[in-house]
């Protein structure tokens, strides 16, 4: 059973994990649902405004404290969404401002090709499609919270890049430079799940056919790649 205290809990965890931990603000929203004494909001208010929002993130809008390697990168934008959510729980307008100025940051780290700057676990321009993936993902779910089209345009930008690539050249690759160059012909399943996600996202609003085939394809090639006729675990069968 979901409690209050329980939810506390998950806060500290949150806390220690910090941006890494940006699906644990997702499941703590979710659960704060549950109540109605306010309680659970003003928990994860107290523990997300210390996360690197507002007077902590950089004069440009990005984050830097506290993140992976401390370094600035676009794929926060994942966070920024759940901030945007979480505003919508809570009415405070420091998350909306803090998700806002992040993901302006974002747009602007966008190359004219659609690709991302500054959106790589390394220094080098060798972007995994998972981290690719959720740039575009938190772009297009926070600018559909915040009303904000410029954020959903730019997401929009990067996964038609991207549709064009597949039916081009075949389901993308793992890695790819900002020229959309790719770097690995290893595939990232991860990443291909994630886009089909958001290529179907995106054609529910625009009906765009090219997202839906380039969706079908990448689950399609997972699809073959699941491991069906060995069981290694009986609570995960597949």
């Amino acid at each position: 059973m979901i409690t209050s205290r329980g939810i506390k809990s998950s806060c500290v965890v949150l806390y220690q994990g910090v941006i890494s931990s940006e699906r644990c603000i997702d499941e703590i929203v979710a659960a704060s649902e549950h109540f109605n004494d306010g309680v659970a909001p003003t928990l994860i208010g107290q523990v997300i405004f210390g996360l690197p929002v507002g007077h902590r993130a950089g004069d440009d809008g990005s984050w830097k404290q506290f993140t992976f390697s401390g370094k600035t990168r676009t794929y926060y934008s994942r966070v920024a969404h759940a901030l945007a959510e979480l505003w919508k729980v809570t009415g405070d307008a420091r998350y909306r401002d803090g998700a806002m100025k992040q993901l302006r940051w974002v747009v602007q780290q966008q190359t004219d090709r659609g690709s991302f700057r500054n959106c790589s676990f390394t220094e080098d321009d060798m972007t995994v499609l998972h981290v690719i993936a959720y740039t575009l993902d938190g772009l297009w779910k926070a600018g559909e919270i915040l009303g904000e089209k410029e954020f959903q345009e730019a997401s929009r930008c990067g996964v038609a890049a991207l549709a064009r690539i597949q039916k081009e050249k075949g389901v993308i690759a793992g890695h790819y430079d900002p020229e959309w160059r790719a770097t690995d012909p290893a595939r990232c399943l991860t990443g291909l799940a994630q886009m089909a996600e958001v290529w179907l996202l995106i054609h529910r609003a625009d009906r765009n056919p090219a997202f839906l085939g380039a969706a079908d394809t990448a689950i399609e090639f997972l699809k073959q790649k699941q491991i069906i006729a060995v069981c290694f675990n009986p609570i995960f069968p597949g």
